[in-house]
């Protein structure tokens, strides 16, 4: 979930941006030891986004796909500390305008793991 807002130099209004992220990944775990484990992974990606301007509000989704690649390291045999590094892939062509939204970029995912 993200939100950022921005003054405008030519309007009394500021202009807001809202995105949350839904993804869906299948992830293949390398060999694991002890108290490390390796897993890759691939998989699609839901953003609704919402832009606010003084113009006209702008609600729409965008679809796209994304890789990983990570790590987790094992307090126990049930909890788990994961480290992921996520680059994502999604585009947007914009109705009414000659741009594209473009959220294409790299994630570090931080996390604590319950393992079933």
């Amino acid at each position: 979930l993200s939100s950022k807002t921005k003054a405008l130099d030519w309007a009394k209004e500021d202009l807001q941006f809202k995105f949350k992220m839904f993804s869906l990944s299948g992830r293949y775990y390398f060999e694991r030891d002890q108290k490390f484990d390796l897993k890759a992974g691939a998989g699609i990606s839901l953003v609704p986004f919402e832009e606010i301007n003084p113009i006209e509000n702008v609600k729409d989704n965008a679809f796209g796909f994304h890789i990983l690649v990570g790590s987790s390291y094992f307090i126990s045999n049930k909890f788990s500390l994961d480290l992921m590094l996520r680059f994502n892939l999604i585009k947007k062509a914009l109705e009414k305008t000659d741009l594209d939204l473009n959220m294409n970029g790299f994630e570090l995912l931080f996390g604590l793991s319950y393992n079933l």
